[in-house]
């Protein structure tokens, strides 16, 4: 009898420690396989062999395919559209640095408990990451938020049954677009020169400042005995090209404007910079699509005015760089002796530097290729896509003549 009181209390025992197990595990012992390990093992030495980095979700549905081939980082969902190279790095800095802290459960009855269910499920909380490029594919699943002990995430490796609490915060964007290189073009104000915007229909709007340092504008076709509602009433047009970003991208012909009204608006920057911006508006959506050229008038222009600054700034350098020289007593001169001092009088002093030539070809052949690279820049970066772009941005050309004008009285 004595001997099956002590096999009940036994088996009393493993009960009361399997229950306790689910709500005792913060406060667990850590396991060995979770105390310090690396959560990507052979990350840290092998960052820059990553080829390929996949976030899927819910349903087992990818929501950034990110490769890397010739030309760098691209999002494969999006038409191979470039992909922001400094949020990669940044998600792969976090998880070479994340170390297991903890080991979890592996009951897989409570893996919803971690938001490590099963992504093919419609209710999965998790997301999946995998690597390619390390000695063999990892795949692992992002789980709930812990902020016990410090922050960190629950974790599963692919096709293990333990799970785990990792440190840090590596939880990945889960839109295509936040894994886009967002910046489609910037130019700011200061240096737009003019601004042609021809509506689709009405009056085309001119914008112009030719003293870069005015405050406002000018309007140029504002029509006799009317006024502007006020001076800076034309500024907001000539901001549109300044730090526009992207909502959504598309290859150009997967999108075209059909049947809406397209407004061409021709920038002009100071130095003979040209981006022409045409764009529509449909189903609540503003799409754009862009090209760059230099205006060979208005760049010379500008290489003639720099040119003039340049050569008054290499002769005020030439000016500081003669030292003036301390004045001397003249030595008595011996009857038939030869005065070396007239002798070497149209010599300049040995240690006189020679003034610098400003070399205008040069000059100008730098200044141009300056701007060249620039467009080309430009082009290779917007040839062959459509954008979505802010609606607000997109309103800044959108006001007709009439609206920029005091009423009629």
């Amino acid at each position: 009898m004595a001997s099956n009181k002590l096999a009940v209390l036994a088996t009393a025992t493993v009960v009361a420690l399997g229950l306790g197990f689910w709500l005792n595990q913060s406060r667990a012992p850590v396991q060995s396989a979770g105390n310090g390990g690396a959560l990507v093992p052979g990350l840290t030495e092998g960052l820059n062999n990553i080829t390929a980095l996949k976030v899927t979700g819910p349903e087992n549905k990818v929501l950034a395919d990110l490769n890397r081939g010739l030309n760098g980082w691209v999002v494969s969902n999006r038409a191979d559209y470039p992909a922001d190279v400094s949020k990669i790095r940044d998600l792969l800095l976090k998880l070479s640095e994340s170390r297991l802290r903890e080991a979890k459960t592996s009951n897989p009855d409570l893996y919803g408990k971690l938001g490590l269910e099963e992504l093919s499920l419609k209710q999965a909380k998790g997301l999946q990451i995998e690597l390619v490029g390390l000695s063999k594919p990892i795949k692992f699943l992002i789980g709930n938020f812990s902020s016990a002990g410090g922050q960190g995430y629950f974790v599963r490796r692919d096709g293990d049954k333990q799970t785990f609490l990792a440190s840090g915060s590596f939880r990945p964007e889960t839109t295509e677009s936040a894994w886009m290189q967002t910046e489609v073009v910037s130019i700011g104000s200061p240096r737009i020169r003019r601004v042609d915007v021809v509506p689709p229909k009405g009056t085309p709007i001119s914008i112009e400042k030719t003293d870069p340092n005015a405050s406002d504008y000018a309007v140029l076709n504002v029509p006799k005995g009317r006024a502007l509602s006020s001076p800076s009433v034309g500024n907001a047009i000539s901001t549109t090209l300044d730090a526009l970003r992207l909502d959504d991208v598309m290859k150009a012909d997967a999108a075209a404007p059909g049947d809406a009204g397209l407004y061409k608006v021709r920038h002009l920057t100071q130095e003979g910079v040209v981006v022409t911006l045409e764009g529509w508006e449909k189903e609540a959506k503003s799409y754009a699509r862009f090209r760059a050229e230099l205006d060979p008038e208005r760049s010379e222009a500008w290489l003639a005015d720099e040119e003039l600054k340049a050569q008054a700034e290499a002769a005020v350098k030439a000016d500081s760089t003669v030292k003036p020289e301390a004045p001397k007593s003249e030595p008595a001169v011996a009857a038939g002796a030869v005065d070396a001092g007239s002798a070497s009088a149209d010599k300049p002093p040995a240690d006189k530097p020679a003034t610098p030539v400003f070399d205008r070809a040069k000059f100008r052949a730098d200044k141009l290729a300056e701007l060249n690279k620039e467009v080309e820049a430009l082009n290779k970066r917007v040839e062959g896509w459509v954008y979505v772009i802010p609606s607000w941005k997109f309103a800044n050309f959108k006001k007709t003549l009439d609206e920029l004008l005091e009423a009629k009285s």
